[in-house]
């Protein structure tokens, strides 16, 4: 769903960036499934300071506008928050 809501609004300025949480071992698999992504993807190890803090649960998604000011944060991404939420700050 946040893939094709990325392809869907990526050209009126939407950015995604997918950051896995997933166990050393497991790296090899979400790379693969990372591959059928057109957003850019990492591991949790690669962040040296996130600034937010430790996520409260996972699919954790923050949303964040043109300016860099965290607009919102929510757990479990579904359809509707991406449109109530994100689309409104697409059009600024």
């Amino acid at each position: 769903m946040l893939n094709a809501f990325y392809r869907r609004y990526h050209e009126q300025g939407l950015e995604v960036i997918g950051i896995s949480a997933d166990h050393p071992e497991d790296f090899a698999k979400m790379r693969k499934m990372s591959t059928t992504l057109a957003y850019p993807t990492s591991t949790l190890d690669k962040i040296s300071q996130n600034g937010f803090g430790a996520p409260e649960g996972f699919p954790l998604t923050y949303v964040i506008d043109r300016d860099g000011v965290v607009r919102d944060k929510f757990i479990d991404v579904r359809e509707q928050l991406l449109h109530d939420v994100v689309l409104p700050l697409l059009q600024h």
